[in-house]
């Protein structure tokens, strides 16, 4: 997926509505989509085959974090 010294973009917008998605990608984006787990993140991956959709590891770390703790209580 990812390569040392391969390209990566940030962006990150105020918003979080369906649209904002759909003017950063380009109908002709093939790569990996990072991202929290909004689903209109994943939705958009369905719909595009080239894209392959990735979660956060800090939404991820977060959620164990809290089922760990709760499981210790």
């Amino acid at each position: 997926m990812s390569r040392p010294e391969g390209d990566v973009v940030f962006d990150w917008r105020v918003s979080r509505r369906h649209a904002e998605l759909t003017t950063l990608l380009t109908s002709n984006y093939h790569g990996v989509l990072q991202s929290d787990g909004y689903e209109a993140y994943a939705a958009y991956a369905r719909a595009h085959p080239g894209v392959d959709w990735v979660g956060c590891w800090a939404h991820a770390r977060r959620g164990s974090s809290r089922r760990r703790a709760k499981t210790a209580a």
